[in-house]
């Protein structure tokens, strides 16, 4: 299966980009083989102090983090390892600033393997699983919506409180804490199939553009999809949008091509006793001119040839439609429509890998409430 990413990005209305995104050293081929393609999308946190630093700085060491993954080392330990160590950065890179507990960012990442998905997040950034024209949310968002609503379920609390509560966007899980304790991630991966879309997104994009108006660009390729839908975003105008980042990862199937042979087979000509008719002509046309020449000796006679050297020469016959000096007249010219060029030959013709089978599905999506905003 071929893995074709894009991206796209904008400032929104605010005075600084605070999301951050990257892959993996997608050159190193030995890399690819065990730790795949691995895409982060980062978001700083507005509301606190720093987050353009705060998403950088996690950005680059869950990228260095997970690059030093070994052979040995499975997929989902070094996203595990990859989070806390770009926590403990940025918590450190707080501390520094004098900025402890004031200085956060979202993230969330996939690691893609062949067919395989793996993903890890923490805070309200998704990942987004487009299939068969719909959208899956494949991590939970760590928000206390979450809590309001299992409340609402229990009966603890009415739809309208939980709708209404001045803390329904808050986080309850970003990195730049002292300790990360609240991590969505997938042990077991999830298999992709033929034309599936991954999309990693800050709120940006999710909060402003619905899931009719994102399916509409779902169709194109992985970078103009994502410039699709940065400009779907932009066009709500949205006041007061918040910065907007989109990657997308678009699965593909392998297609081989039909390889000709290396070369044809040579037909070789085997010896024959039958007698090859054109040297039975030869033969007949040899004995016609022997019994010629035979027949001219014998009737041979000097003073017939003579007369008949001085008669005036016969006119050559000529046939009907043809001029007497084909060189003296030109061809005709092609006119449009006449004796076409031949066309091209056909394409070769590509077959498509055989499509895996699913192991495991996705978590279902839970609907995304509408009037959310952070």
């Amino acid at each position: 299966m071929k893995l074709v990413p894009g991206n796209a990005q904008h400032i929104g209305s605010r005075r600084q980009q605070q999301d951050a995104f990257g892959f993996s050293n997608l050159a190193n081929e030995a890399f690819r083989k065990h730790g795949g393609m691995l895409a982060v999308v980062a978001d700083g946190m507005g509301g606190m102090a720093h987050g353009e630093i705060a998403s950088r700085t996690a950005l680059k060491t869950f990228l260095d983090s997970y690059e030093s993954k070994t052979e040995t080392e499975s997929i989902p330990d070094a996203l595990l390892r990859g989070i806390h160590a770009a926590n403990a950065a940025v918590y450190q890179q707080a501390l520094t600033m004098g900025a402890a507990e004031e200085m956060g960012t979202t993230l969330v990442a996939v690691a893609l393997l062949e067919n395989r998905m793996y993903w890890i997040s923490a805070g309200d950034s998704a990942i987004f699983l487009y299939r068969d024209g719909e959208f899956t949310q494949a991590n939970s968002s760590h928000v206390f919506a979450t809590v309001l609503d299992e409340k609402v379920s229990q009966g603890v609390i009415s739809r309208d409180d939980a709708l209404a509560h001045p803390e329904r966007e808050s986080l309850t899980s970003f990195l730049g804490i002292e300790r990360l304790t609240l991590i969505d991630r997938n042990l077991r991966p999830f298999l992709l199939r033929e034309n599936d879309v991954v999309l990693l997104a800050s709120d940006g994009l999710f909060k402003t553009l619905s899931f009719a108006g994102m399916a509409e660009a779902m169709q194109e390729d992985a970078q103009s999809l994502s410039e699709a839908l940065v400009s779907r975003t932009l066009a709500v105008e949205k006041p007061f949008q918040d910065n907007i980042t989109v990657v997308a990862i678009r699965a593909e199937a392998e297609r081989a091509s039909i390889a000709a042979p290396e070369s044809a087979p040579a037909i070789v000509a085997r010896p024959s006793r039958r007698r090859s008719p054109v040297a039975a002509m030869l033969l007949v046309a040899a004995l016609a001119l022997a019994a010629g020449y035979i027949y001219y000796m014998f009737s041979y006679d000097p003073a017939k040839r003579q007369s008949r050297d001085n008669a005036a020469p016969a006119a050559q016959p000529v046939r009907e439609g043809l001029p007497l000096d084909p060189a003296a007249t030109p061809p005709p010219q092609r006119q449009p429509g006449q004796n076409p060029v031949a066309p091209p030959p056909p394409e070769r013709e590509f077959v498509p890998a055989p499509e895996g089978k699913d192991s495991f599905d996705p978590p279902v999506a839970k609907p995304r409430l509408e009037g959310q905003g952070r």
